[in-house]
């Protein structure tokens, strides 16, 4: 949506000592790569099963102030916050609360199905994979909720925003419940069949942000918590990630960087409607803790 400044993480499987005399050749590339002005500023790092390898920032956080960025610098990481998901998924499975196969309907309070293939289950497998043969409507633009207005002149706004802005600005809160029904659900405000495929569930990859808010509240309805109250249970306090978080009271928005558009116009923080999809907040810093841990468990089981 926005022209984020970026988290970069690399998993890579090498010597440690090899790579240590590559490091200062690496900082000058990345040096190069922040000169061309493409992002205000970013962190990377490099990981592996052995630890963190290279852990360092670039550019600002901020434009104005000339805000250094740093790998403790926090902001929205987008749809890798789905890699929570998965995993608060496969715990429910462990946990013996569903199966991947199981209909999404065993437990949505309405039922949910592609109107080209009515008879066909969408199951929890094919949210995770994909494979729901849902489309991202336009309507998913209403789950942005900005802090406040986005106050720019006409002559302002790049011209891929010029229609989202008034539509940001006019966004109001609703529960997940209630923008699921609005745009799956025949009669809901939103609702379009080509919101979905043509195509049988569970045969095409199609990449889906809608699925993945569906898959979020079912994590809910089974769990008994909220989204954000599992996940950060269930993976954030667990590994430590203490500068993680899915609300802007939950974290430290003194370390947040700033938001531009495509034209360094700075934009509000916001919130979402839901956060199976994304929306998390996190650092360079502690996203490595997370995939450290996600490397562990492929590597040992």
């Amino acid at each position: 949506m926005v022209r984020f400044i970026s988290i970069v993480i690399i998993s890579s499987i090498f010597s440690s000592v090899a790579f240590s005399q590559t490091k200062d050749s690496l900082t000058q590339k990345l040096m190069k790569i922040q000169e061309l002005g493409y992002l205000p500023g970013f962190a990377v790092a490099i990981i592996s099963d052995q630890g963190v390898h290279y852990q360092e920032a670039f550019g600002y956080r901020d434009l104005e102030s000339k805000t250094p960025f740093s790998v403790n610098s926090l902001q929205y990481i987008g749809s890798v916050s789905k890699t929570l998901t998965g995993v608060a998924i496969m715990k429910l499975v462990e946990q013996g609360k569903l199966s991947l196969d199981d209909p999404i309907n065993d437990f949505l309070p309405q039922n949910l199905h592609n109107p080209y293939y009515p008879e066909v289950p969408i199951t929890i497998r094919h949210l995770a994979t994909h494979t729901a043969s849902f489309r991202d409507p336009n309507a998913y633009e209403h789950t942005y909720i900005f802090d406040e207005k986005i106050r720019l002149s006409k002559d302002e706004v790049p011209k891929e925003f010029k229609k989202l802005i008034p539509l940001y600005n006019a966004n109001k809160p609703m529960s997940v419940e209630n923008f699921i029904e609005s745009t799956m659900h025949p009669f809901g405000e939103y609702y379009r069949k080509r919101n979905f495929l043509r195509k049988k569930p569970g045969t095409t990859y199609n990449y889906s942000n809608m699925g993945a808010v569906v898959a979020g509240y079912i994590i809910e309805l089974v769990s008994g918590e909220s989204y954000e109250e599992y996940t950060r249970n269930l993976i954030l306090e667990p590994l430590g990630m203490e500068q993680s978080g899915w609300f802007h009271d939950e974290v430290d928005m003194s370390q947040f960087v700033s938001l531009y558009l495509s034209n360094d116009k700075k934009i509000p923080p916001y919130s979402l409607l839901a956060h199976g999809d994304g929306g998390m907040i996190t650092s360079v810093h502690d996203l490595s803790i997370f995939f450290l841990e996600m490397i562990k468990g492929y590597k040992t089981g």
